[in-house]
C-alpha cells in the first residue's frame, strides 16, 4: 500500500483508496484463482484411486490402534 502513497496520518486520496482496494481485495482474489489451477490437474476420480486411499488409511489406522493398545 505504501507504493500507492499510503502512510499513517496522510489524507486519503482516490489513488490511495484504489491501492488499498487492490492490496486488500484484488491481490488475494488473484492468488486464490491462481491456486485453483493446479487443482484442476489433480484427479481423484481415477478408477480405484480412492479405494487405494481408503485401504492405506484403514491399514494405517489399524496399525496405530494396535500400537496404542500395547
Amino acid at each position: 500500500m505504501g507504493a500507492f502513497g499510503y502512510y499513517g496520518g496522510v489524507t486519503m486520496t482516490p489513488h490511495i483508496q484504489q491501492g488499498i482496494n487492490i492490496a486488500a481485495n484484488l491481490l488475494p482474489g488473484l492468488v486464490f484463482f491462481i491456486g485453483i489451477i493446479p487443482l484442476l490437474f489433480y484427479k481423484l476420480d481415477k478408477p480405484g484411486y480412492m479405494d487405494g486411499v481408503r485401504k492405506r488409511l484403514a491399514e494405517r489406522d489399524q496399525k496405530r490402534g494396535t500400537e496404542v493398545a500395547e
